[in-house]
């Protein structure tokens, strides 16, 4: 479910798009990052493989989200201590 191109609620500056063949891109502000992702345990797991513009995660690094909520038409993911409110575009 949480395939879909997702945008911060309220906002107009960013979001990500999650392919189900498990690739990930992202852009927020002046940033951009690709990556791969997988669901374990209720996270949302992101490896970071290739990024540009200004603070964004390493490359190499792992995110872990966890999801809050997921449904059709929302996303809510936890992220270093920030809770993250997605809307389906």
């Amino acid at each position: 479910m949480v395939v879909g191109t997702w945008i911060e609620s309220g906002a107009t500056h960013g979001g990500i798009t999650i392919l189900s063949d498990g690739r990930f891109s992202s852009e927020w502000s002046a940033t951009t990052y690709q990556g791969t992702w997988r669901i374990k345990n209720g996270m949302l797991v992101m490896t970071i493989t290739n990024a540009s513009g200004t603070n964004h995660p390493p490359v190499g690094s792992i995110q872990y989200g966890g999801i809050e909520e997921v449904s059709t038409y929302h996303l809510t993911i936890e992220l270093d201590g920030r809770t993250t409110y997605l809307d389906r575009k």
